[in-house]
């Protein structure tokens, strides 16, 4: 093989080497990204139920639940339609299953609080736990 050949095969594989490095960064950040966002959807559906359950309750705390759902919505929305884009082992779906499971039983035990057409048109989903899409 001739040199410059030789020399062009090895620049390749340095190029793929790198690059597919680089996409195995970019899929721990996105999996890293996704359990971030249901940890957050949790918190919002959590933050509801606490001001919720307040004996004091006062009259903006209706705006201020309703405020928190639609973040946890928004979140559980964004974990459902983008999961199927990461790489993820058994263990890492696993893992954003039973916070989106939980996040999913928070959002359907509130959804008389959003109330409006869109939740009554597109509720959390129920049933199976999100799985990967090719």
């Amino acid at each position: 093989m001739p040199r410059s050949l030789q020399q062009a095969v090895r620049r390749t594989q340095v190029l793929v080497a790198a690059s597919s490095a680089f996409l195995s960064r970019v899929n721990a950040t996105a999996i890293c990204v996704l359990s971030t966002e249901a940890d957050t959807g949790l918190s919002f559906a959590r933050m509801a139920a606490r001001v919720r359950s307040r004996k004091n309750a006062r009259a903006h705390d209706a705006e201020k639940i309703k405020r928190y759902l639609e973040h946890a919505r928004l979140a559980y929305d964004t974990v459902c339609s983008r999961l199927g884009t990461a790489k993820v082992t058994p263990t890492q779906l696993r893992e954003i299953n039973v916070k989106v499971s939980e996040l999913r039983e928070l959002l359907g035990t509130r959804q008389e609080i959003i109330g409006g057409s869109e939740w009554e048109s597109n509720p959390p989903k129920t049933g199976k736990p999100v799985s990967r899409r090719f």
